[in-house]
């Protein structure tokens, strides 16, 4: 989604006439009210690596706005009411803000506030290091993109009355699409929820402390991250998954997943 805003709201500006960068800019446009309850969704879904569903009546209020709107802007479009060429490049033209705008704008700014809401609750749930990193990650790359996009998007038009810098709104969105991706890659996003391991006749042959250890240690944490969770030396956790291994037969951290947690 946010990838198709972000290629048709760069094709504006080098649109050959203002037919065809009217048509770019409804193509982007569109997919803007159905992209900001889908962040919230997904992010609704994250904390403490909920898996439920939410209810139908939430879902229909988070969406059934997001449709109106969306049909709204590809017929009406709102706060551009035209193209003008400056430069060779095309920039929007503001009408006066009318009931629709207002509205839009609350709607913006409401799922924007929702979505920072459940990743600070993100952050505050967190309990181990890995998921805290994820989350303030994601938390930093989120604020740096909306952030530049309201100002740039809904705030600066108004005191330019054309875009600060062309071509530069459609990159905003990156910074926190950067910051998921890189949180998938480096830290295995959410990685595995410690699920039903205490039936594993393995994992009733540790002491209480490898017990503890087992879950950050399948989910990728360093022995000095793990460490300063239960505050004690790298070393001593370093004796511990000696330990773990040694008792289960196991010699590496991808096949103490799939023993644990996949009964392979």
């Amino acid at each position: 989604m946010l990838g198709i805003v972000s290629l048709c709201h760069a094709y504006i500006y080098s649109a050959p006439d203002a037919g065809a960068a009217l048509v770019f800019l409804q193509a982007g446009t569109i997919f803007v009210p159905v992209t900001l309850p889908m962040l919230v969704h997904f992010l609704y879904l994250l904390p403490r690596h909920k898996k439920t569903n939410p209810a139908p009546l939430f879902l229909v209020m988070l969406y059934l706005p997001a449709i109106v709107f969306s049909v709204r802007l590809f017929f009406f479009m709102g706060l551009v009411k035209g193209f003008a060429n400056y430069n060779g490049s095309w920039f929007e033209i503001i009408n006066p803000v009318n009931a629709w705008d207002i509205a839009y704008i609350m709607f913006y700014y409401l799922y924007i506030f929702a979505a920072l809401a459940l990743l600070i609750k993100l952050n505050a749930e967190a309990e181990i290091l890995k998921e805290k990193r994820m989350a303030r990650l994601m938390t930093a790359g989120f604020i740096a993109s909306f952030t530049l996009m309201t100002f740039i998007q809904y705030i600066q038009p108004f005191i330019l009355e054309r875009p600060l810098v062309p071509r530069i709104s459609h990159i905003c969105m990156l910074f926190f699409i950067v910051s998921v991706w890189y949180s998938i890659i480096r830290y295995g996003f959410l990685g595995r929820a410690p699920v039903s391991i205490e039936a594993n006749p393995l994992y009733k042959k540790l002491s209480r402390r490898e017990k503890m250890i087992v879950p950050p240690l399948c989910e990728g944490l360093t022995n000095r991250e793990i460490g300063s969770i239960f505050n004690i030396s790298e070393g001593t956790v370093r004796k511990h998954v000696e330990n773990i291994y040694k008792k289960t037969g196991i010699t590496s951290k991808v096949e103490l997943i799939g023993v644990m947690y996949l009964n392979k």
